[in-house]
Formats: structure tokens, sequence, C-alpha cells
């Protein structure tokens, strides 16, 4: 098609009327042919442009934080006489529901620290409103915390004892995990 047009617009003019006619109703065919498609891809541009989606992902990285401290009762009990006192404030941060899981190295017992004395002084722990005993591990399910998370108060139970004097000791790990 281009290649008549270009023909038509730069061939030589010629004297013969018939020939010229059959040249200009060419240029106008082709003319008209350009100016369609011209109007047809105008038209298919307008109308792809009038709506398009974005599709949008993110994510947020899990959080799961514990921490703990100790409060000066922790290491000045007096085991000769019966306790209820605050040990620890345990701190939790999570994004997602989580639990936090106790053990202690000694089944929940404070031990002599001279192993050939076999003394040692039971106690139970309390925590988020429950009293339990650390002879196994000891589980709380909680939910996620805010983006400040939660302190929550640890407590030591004791009964006097009358054991062997000297030093008694054990060590609670505090676990957290996901649900």
């Amino acid at each position: 098609m281009w290649h008549k047009l270009c023909t038509l617009l730069f061939h030589k003019p010629t004297n013969n009327i018939e020939q010229e006619s059959g040249k200009m109703k060419t240029l106008i065919k082709a003319s008209a042919s350009i100016i369609t498609v011209a109007a047809t891809l105008v038209a298919g541009a307008a109308q792809a442009a009038t709506t398009a989606t974005l599709g949008l992902q993110g994510s947020i990285s899990t959080v799961l934080e514990v921490t703990s401290a100790a409060l000066p009762a922790a290491t000045a009990l007096d085991l000769s006489v019966n306790n209820d006192v605050a040990v620890a404030d345990i701190f939790s941060k999570a994004n997602v529901n989580y639990k936090l899981t106790f053990e202690s190295a000694n089944l929940g017992q404070l031990k002599h620290e001279d192993d050939s004395k076999t003394d040692a002084v039971s106690y139970n722990l309390q925590f988020n409103g429950s009293t339990f005993a650390l002879d196994s591990a000891a589980t709380f399910n909680l939910n996620k915390t805010d983006v400040s998370g939660e302190t929550r108060s640890l407590r030591i139970n004791t009964n006097a004892s009358f054991g062997y004097a000297g030093n008694y000791t054990d060590t609670v790990t505090v676990t957290i995990a996901v649900l």
C-alpha cells in the first residue's frame, strides 16, 4: 500500500487524464485506509487505558521476645520461713499467639550447694493467675501482645524448712514459642 502511495506522490505527471484520474482514486483509497488504521489504533489505545489493576503484597516478620528481670528477693530467700514473694518480672512481646514454658533444672526444688547434703526445698511458682509446681515443664498459652509487650510478675511459694545450713539453688528457664 505504501509503495502505491509513494508511486502516486513521486511519479512524473502525464498528460493522460484517464491515467491521472485512476491514480487519484488510488491515492484517495490509500489515504482512507491509512486514516482507518490510525483511527483504529487510537480507539484501541483509548479503550485499553480505561482500566488497570495492581496487585500488592507485603509481610510482617514474626516477633517473639522474652526476658526475665530478677527482683532482689530472688537471691535472698529465707528458706527457714514461709515465702510468698515476687522473684522476677517476665516480659514478653509477640505479634502472634504464643506460649511461655517454664522448666526447672532441679525439677522444682532448691537444692543444697553441697551435693553431699541431700536436703532440698520444694517450691511452687505463680504466674498469670496460676500456681504450679516445676516437677515437669509448665506451659502457658498467651495471646498476641501489643507493640509494647507485657510484663507479668513471677512469684515463689515455699514452706519453712529445717534443712542443712547453707545456700540452696535452682535455675528456672523460660522459653517462648509460637502456638
